[in-house]
């Protein structure tokens, strides 16, 4: 058992510092770390398969055949110093992925979703002509970033630049279609004239 050992430490311990090596120099950055998570999130399989990695298996690999070796140095016998090797190795394989997750949590998406954009109001940057004859421009901000996009409207008065409008929809070709923001004013107004 303790040539075992001896390989799993030699094997795992060059793999190791092969990957050290290569993300050092920029070229391991994913690779070894397999995602097989799906979009529903953190279910048991899930955490299954993230244990399964190059990296779990290589830390689990080394610290497999230390704690055997460590366990056989001293004196502990056969069965019990491979329970200390699998305990180590468990251990290493777990720390690792925790240590990975971990990490990956702090990757952000920074992408803004044009949908992301409906309800919101818009600076008028180039006049948008009335029923769709055709496009302006708008800008707005969205999760803290400022977007310049086309839009049009389906309103049959002019938008003109400066004004204010609302984002309705987002039509083919990334155009927002947009309306007038009412003020406060001509709401109550329309309001008493339907009354």
């Amino acid at each position: 058992m303790d040539s075992v050992y001896l390989f799993c430490v030699v094997i795992g311990g060059v793999v190791l510092l092969l990957q050290t090596g290569l993300l050092l120099l920029g070229l391991g950055d994913d690779h070894g770390h397999l995602s097989h998570s799906t979009d529903s999130g953190d279910t048991p399989s899930d955490w299954w398969w993230s244990l399964l990695s190059v990296r779990t298996l290589t830390a689990g690999a080394t610290f497999f055949g230390l704690g055997g070796m460590l366990a056989r140095g001293a004196e502990i016998a056969g069965d019990r110093a491979v329970l200390i090797a699998l305990a180590c190795g468990g251990a290493a394989m777990y720390a690792v992925n925790a240590l990975v997750q971990w990490l990956l949590s702090f990757q952000a998406d920074h992408t803004v979703s044009l949908n992301e954009t409906i309800g919101c109001q818009a600076d008028i940057y180039l006049r948008i002509p009335p029923n769709r004859t055709g496009r302006g421009k708008v800008m707005l901000t969205v999760r803290n970033r400022t977007l310049e996009l086309d839009a049009m409207t389906e309103h049959g008065v002019l938008l003109p630049t400066g004004g204010k409008a609302i984002v309705l929809s987002v039509e083919p070709g990334e155009t927002l279609l947009v309306g007038p923001v009412e003020s406060e004013s001509q709401t109550n107004q329309e309001t008493l004239t339907h009354v």
